[in-house]
C-alpha cells in the first residue's frame, strides 16, 4: 500500500466521495484499518460495493428500501446514507429526478418495454408472469430490457417478492414521481406499456401487441 493510499484511508471520516475509496484487494493489510473504523479492509470494501448506487435509488425511490443497509457493516456508510436521506427530504423529486432520462441515459441503444403495474392489479401479475417464458426463447436478446414501474401504493414486501421473480428493473417510485409520469403519458388503467426504442423514443403499446412491437423495434421483423 502506498502511503498515499494510508492517507487517503485515514482522512475517511472527513471525505464523502466513495469514488476515491476502490482500492484494490488489501484484506491482508488489516493494521492500516484500525485508525479508520477499527474493521478489517475487506468489510470496507464490501460496503462500499453494497452503498455505491445508494445515492441515485434515493433519488429514484425517494427513500431507500426497508432494511436496505441491513447488510452494512461499518457505521460511517449509515451515517453517510442518512445524511443523503435526509438532504433528499422535501425536495420535489420531479425537480432533480427525471424517471425517463435516466432510463434513457441507462440502456443506450437498446429496446425497452416499460411495464406500469401494481402488486394490487391482478392482470398485471397475470401478463408479467406470461411474459417470463417469452424472455428464455422468443425474446430473448441482449437489446431487449424490461422495466417495471409502480408506486407507493405496492407494498413494500409484496414488491420485493415480485422484485425477485420477475426478471428486469424495478422501481417503486413515489406518489410526485408517479404522478408527473401518469400525467406525460395519460396513464388510466392498468397495466399500461410504454416502447422505448433504440433512439429513446418512446410510446404506448397494446399488451397483445408486445411480442410483435418489441421485435420490430429490433428490426428482426
Amino acid at each position: 500500500m502506498t502511503q498515499k493510499q494510508i492517507d487517503n484511508f485515514r482522512k475517511l471520516e472527513n471525505n464523502t466521495d466513495l469514488r476515491a475509496y476502490f482500492p484494490s484487494p488489501m484484506c491482508e493489510e488489516p493494521k492500516f484499518w484500525d485508525a479508520v473504523a477499527g474493521d478489517k479492509p475487506c468489510d470496507f470494501i464490501h460496503d462500499i460495493r453494497i452503498v455505491r448506487d445508494y445515492p441515485r435509488q434515493i433519488e429514484l425511490y425517494g427513500s431507500l428500501p426497508h432494511d436496505a443497509m441491513a447488510n452494512v457493516r461499518l457505521p460511517y456508510f449509515h451515517k453517510l446514507i442518512q445524511q443523503l436521506t435526509d438532504a433528499q427530504k422535501g425536495i420535489p423529486h420531479e425537480i432533480h429526478s427525471d424517471i425517463m432520462e435516466d432510463l434513457k441515459q441507462r440502456y443506450p441503444g437498446k429496446v425497452v418495454l416499460i411495464d406500469f403495474w401494481a402488486t394490487w392489479c391482478g392482470g398485471c401479475i397475470t401478463a408479467m408472469n406470461a411474459m417470463e417464458p417469452l424472455k428464455d426463447n422468443k425474446l430473448k436478446h441482449p437489446d431487449i430490457a424490461f422495466v417495471y414501474i409502480t408506486d407507493h401504493t405496492s407494498p413494500m414486501e409484496r414488491w420485493a417478492e415480485y422484485r425477485s421473480r420477475i426478471r428486469g428493473e424495478h422501481l417503486r417510485l413515489n406518489k410526485q414521481q408517479m404522478d408527473a409520469l401518469t400525467k406525460r403519458f395519460a396513464i388510466r388503467v392498468l397495466p399500461t406499456y410504454i416502447l422505448m426504442d433504440r433512439k429513446g423514443n418512446m410510446r404506448e403499446i397494446q399488451h397483445n401487441l408486445i411480442e410483435e412491437e418489441l421485435l420490430k423495434a429490433l428490426g428482426r421483423q
